[in-house]
């Protein structure tokens, strides 16, 4: 054996080092940062549910990070950032309402919670007024275009050096949506790059829901301009369908009827119709969903009706206008924002001769 060679292994014995992994094994930090990277998750509502709550976690951390001056703070995590005062804001009105409750004058007392009910429930209803406005444009275009604008992605970003936040392989992860806006639209993960399908297999699924009759190699560049169009169209009519969805929850908050909805009533029956027949109250299936089914209809659908008959037929003129006007906008509005949406980004029979749309 060469003095060298003894030499080699005396070193890596000192340091109780194996030479034969050193010289043989990559390490495991370099295999890890070789194989992550971005990459498109499942869009179905468990994944998506998932992907949520992960958010919902991780928004804590962002803040921390933002008001400590992290330099890798990024866009992603200001407007995750920016929706905390959105949710907080709501919750704290009801609170400071319950806080002025005054416990020596039980009249007083009754009043303060009867408030607290009514604006609890109309913070309740602005942001189901909010989440409907969004729904109500996302389906139609994924049922007409083909289109997911909540389709997540994982993203994978590498830190500076010297970032102290200390993560696995210095890389930072988060949940983005491939469709986010028209800046940063991730229209590389859409591309097939695994040699099985063609690479424009997604894009050629696209190209026909939005109505291209004919195109060889170019569905991509046909397709992607109406999907910038549509982005920029959808994203705004949420925001402008916000404000009738909301009008109308607060509307209903409002109705006395409301304040009849059961949620209490609600909650027993729906988890006693969860139960095994030997634990709940009612042994016969049959009579577990009679139970059910009468519970919801007097506990939630009669006091939705008669808050929505209350609101339209209003206590003066004002109301009656106010609320007719609600009702008539909420249903009218998402049928007008879905039609000039579609037709907007239909592909005409003059854009089929040519590829159509910047990229």
């Amino acid at each position: 054996m060469e003095i060298n060679e003894i030499n080699f292994k005396n070193t890596f014995k000192q340091k109780n080092i194996d030479p034969r992994s050193a010289i043989k094994k990559r390490p495991v930090d370099f295999v890890s940062r070789e194989e992550e990277s971005d990459k498109l998750r499942k869009s179905d509502l468990i994944t998506k549910t998932k992907v949520n709550i992960e958010n919902a976690i991780n928004t804590p951390g962002y803040a921390y990070r933002g008001l400590k001056g992290d330099p890798d703070f990024n866009f992603f995590e200001y407007l995750k950032v920016s929706k905390i005062p959105y949710y907080l804001g709501g919750i704290t009105l009801a609170g400071v309402v319950l806080g002025s409750k005054n416990g020596k004058n039980a009249h007083a007392s009754a009043e303060t919670n009867n408030m607290f009910k009514k604006v609890l429930a109309g913070v309740v209803m602005y942001y189901l007024g909010r989440e409907l406005a969004n729904t109500v444009i996302d389906i139609p275009v994924k049922w007409f275009r083909g289109l997911d604008l909540n389709h997540p992605y994982k993203n994978v970003t590498a830190l500076r050096e010297g970032n102290p936040l200390n993560l696995p392989n210095n890389k930072k992860k988060c949940n983005q949506k491939v469709f986010e806006s028209v800046e940063f639209t991730r229209w590389d993960l859409l591309y097939k790059h695994d040699g099985k399908n063609p690479t424009n297999a997604e894009f050629d699924k696209l190209a026909k829901k939005f109505g291209a009759k004919r195109y060889d190699t170019d569905s991509d560049s046909k397709v992607k301009g109406k999907i910038k169009e549509l982005i920029i169209m959808a994203n705004s009519w949420k925001y402008m369908l916000t404000v009738p969805f909301v009008t109308l929850g607060l509307g209903l908050a409002n109705q006395d009827a409301f304040e009849k909805i059961n949620l209490k009533g609600l909650w027993n029956s729906t988890t006693d119709f969860l139960k095994p027949s030997k634990y709940a109250k009612c042994q016969n299936w049959s009579d577990k969903v009679s139970s059910f089914k009468a519970t919801f209809i007097e506990g939630f659908c009669k006091p939705i009706r008669d808050s929505f008959a209350s609101l339209w037929k209003g206590h003066n003129k004002t109301s009656k206008i106010f609320g007719k006007t609600a009702i008539v906008s909420a249903i009218a509005l998402p049928i007008i924002a879905n039609a000039l949406i579609l037709h907007k980004s239909a592909i005409k029979s003059s854009d089929n001769s040519q590829s159509g749309g910047k990229n």
